[in-house]
């Protein structure tokens, strides 16, 4: 009678081999799933994923920063600033994308000028300028609605470098990539 129980649960070779590999490409899916779902949380798709300021807070975070001063509906009549958005736009999410994997990269905040409160900062007319170098309060900025958007690079409470071309946006924030 023993041996006829010990035969009943004996298993063969051949279904512990099926079963090991069953769970081995179990575990590796679960793996494999895991390290996607880590590595699109580290991934930027839209400049939704842009933390907004408003005013005052541009200039409160500690440190070197970025802030993209931009408009969602166009703020000129010719609206030309939406399409010098919409070229942009890749290179923006391409740099949010690795300020998130970077700790050491200077981070990027947004300025939607459609809003309210960013609105005063803006001007228009002939012989006026995009004026914000070295200005240390929201108070203190001026940019011309055609040179919308802009890109200002913020040390200590201060704004150190305003780029305001679609080339010279691209050239700083590649090169602060590459270093």
């Amino acid at each position: 009678m023993n041996k006829v129980v010990t035969k009943k649960f004996q298993a063969n070779y051949k279904t512990i081999v099926f079963w090991s590999l069953v769970a081995l490409l179990t575990l590796a899916f679960i793996v494999f799933v895991v390290v996607k779902f880590v590595e699109s949380s580290k991934r930027a798709n839209s400049l939704d994923e842009l933390t907004n300021l408003s005013s005052q807070q541009i200039f409160e975070k500690q440190g070197t920063y970025y802030v993209y001063a931009y408009s969602r509906v166009g703020v000129t009549v010719d609206k030309l600033e939406l399409e010098k958005s919409d070229a942009l736009e890749e290179t923006i999410i391409t740099y949010l994308t690795f300020a998130k994997r970077h700790a050491s990269a200077n981070r990027m905040y947004g300025m939607n000028v459609d809003s309210y409160e960013n609105n005063s900062c803006l001007i228009d007319g002939a012989g006026v300028y995009t004026n914000v170098m070295n200005k240390t309060s929201f108070a203190g900025l001026r940019i011309h609605k055609g040179d919308v958007p802009i890109l200002m690079k913020i040390t200590d409470g201060k704004v150190a470098g305003a780029y305001l071309t679609e080339s010279d946006i691209r050239e700083e924030l590649q090169t602060a990539m590459n270093s």
